[in-house]
């Protein structure tokens, strides 16, 4: 909802990522948000005129949202990419104007920009903002529940979205292009990517100078593969060195998870969700978590045709010295002691390798 002054604004946004689309289908909330919210535009929108705009903000590409069997988020939602897609496109006729970004930041400026035009609207007179809060729910409260019934008048159904699609990825793209460069200049990112290109070029160079013996020592000291052609050897050089803690354990015979694994996605969904100070979590709320961010290997629950699930190699995390992850009647956490080689740590070197893999999808800008 939107407020100009205490007033609510006749305009309603309901934004939902992919995963809470799927969601929302699995527990029945689709629907029942959909009826709240035309009953809350009967209110705002002055009756049988329904002048509120009611608007689905889609987050994420649903297509890179699957989990192992082809469902979106988690498995036990049981919801296919179709599915969640034909929810998406049936919500037009169902009342519902329809805007998509692919990240949370790009919902931000959506929004934002369609806050500047509510109040830009509620300035010249071309809405009125009727209710305060209190009054709204008390007005739906009072109301039929057949007023959240969807539209069957062709004049309430694909509706126009707050504001054009265009318009809005306009404000994304010039906010973006500010925040990748200092001088607001897309000469100076171009440049940029120029200059790491040349680098890269110069490293090629010397590395094709040395011998294979030579190469293969170098791979050993990153805790890379030294096996292959020279030009194998020379392409695993040139990517990023992995933080030093990976190649530390790696060095000393410790346990390091490989990717994409199950247990480098538990460790990576605790710490998605870790703060100190916060509860240890259950076994099955990791899992769920371990599920979602699309590290795994295999199905975290399994696939039904054996014994293994995504938690069988859990003694690997909870053992060694220092132990990766602690238990306490059943419920875990990451360890923080020692400072620099606790779990946290490894988790947090993990996360990074995860996004320059492309794996993890938790939608957080990680510098890698």
């Amino acid at each position: 909802v939107f407020f100009v002054g205490d007033r609510l604004a006749p305009t309603l946004i309901e934004r939902k990522s992919v995963e809470d689309v799927a969601h929302s289908l699995s527990d029945g909330r689709w629907k029942r948000q959909q009826h709240s919210m035309r009953k809350a535009q009967f209110v705002l929108g002055g009756g049988s005129s329904r002048k509120c705009q009611l608007c689905y903000l889609i987050e994420g590409d649903a297509s890179k949202a699957t989990v192992h069997g082809g469902f979106i988020g988690r498995r036990a939602w049981g919801q296919s990419l179709e599915d969640v897609n034909k929810a998406i496109e049936e919500l037009p006729l169902l009342g519902f104007s329809v805007m998509t970004t692919r990240t949370k930041l790009g919902s931000l400026h959506k929004i934002a920009q369609i806050a500047r035009d509510i109040l830009w609207k509620a300035r010249n007179g071309s809405i009125e903002c009727n209710y305060t809060y209190d009054e709204f729910i008390a007005a739906v409260n009072q109301l039929d529940d057949q007023k959240g019934d969807p539209p069957t008048d062709e004049q309430h159904q694909n509706p126009a979205p707050p504001i054009p699609e265009n318009v809005a990825q306009l404000v994304h793209t010039s906010a973006t292009s500010r925040q990748v460069t200092d001088d607001n200049s897309d000469d100076a990112f171009v440049e940029s990517n120029a200059v790491d290109d040349d680098e890269r070029r110069e490293k090629e160079i010397e590395l094709k100078k040395l011998p294979v013996a030579k190469l293969k020592e170098m791979c050993r000291d990153r805790d890379e593969k030294a096996s292959g052609s020279k030009t194998d050897l020379i392409a695993r050089l040139l990517e990023r060195r992995k933080p030093e803690i990976l190649i530390t354990r790696a060095r000393q015979k410790q346990y390091v998870p490989k990717l994409p694994s199950c247990n480098a996605a538990i460790l990576i969904a605790i710490l998605l969700h870790d703060e100190e100070g916060t509860k240890m979590m259950k076994k099955e709320t990791i899992m769920n978590l371990a599920e979602e961010t699309g590290i795994s290997r295999d199905p975290m629950f399994g696939n039904g045709k054996s014994w293994y699930d995504g938690w069988s190699g859990i003694k690997d995390l909870t053992g060694g010295d220092p132990p990766l992850i602690s238990v306490v009647k059943k419920k875990y956490a990451l360890t923080r002691r020692p400072a620099g080689s606790a779990g946290l740590d490894v988790a947090r070197a993990l996360h990074i390798m995860a996004h320059r893999q492309n794996l993890c999808r938790c939608g957080r800008f990680i510098p890698t």
